[in-house]
């Protein structure tokens, strides 16, 4: 790692999205060092994917959480224990709540 560990432990209290920006503005330019801030971020249980331009994180029933493209474009998404889509959200700020039945309709 470039970084020291404790410079990466802080700036994963601090990084706001989009995230590839952040990690331009802060000198974090190893994909490495990338993935653990995410992890960090976002949990150890977590799935990560992607490049140093494309960020995908993923939960263990494979939904994703949150895509982010080299634009600054990004799409985070939350999910109930059943594995429906109860919350989306985009970078321009328009975002969506769903509620469900006991039968998941």
């Amino acid at each position: 790692m470039k970084n020291s560990k404790e410079y990466l432990d802080k700036i994963s209290k601090i990084i706001e999205k989009p995230y590839i920006n952040e990690f331009e503005l802060y000198g974090i330019n190893i994909l490495s060092e990338r993935k653990y801030i995410l992890k960090m971020v976002y949990g150890e249980d977590k799935g990560l994917d992607g490049g140093i331009k494309q960020i995908l994180i993923f939960d263990s029933m494979d939904n994703t959480l949150y895509y982010e493209d080299g634009y600054g474009y990004w799409v985070k998404r939350e999910y109930d224990s059943k594995g429906n889509q109860i919350y989306w959200e985009n970078s321009s700020g328009y975002f969506e709540r769903y509620e469900y039945d006991s039968n998941g309709k």
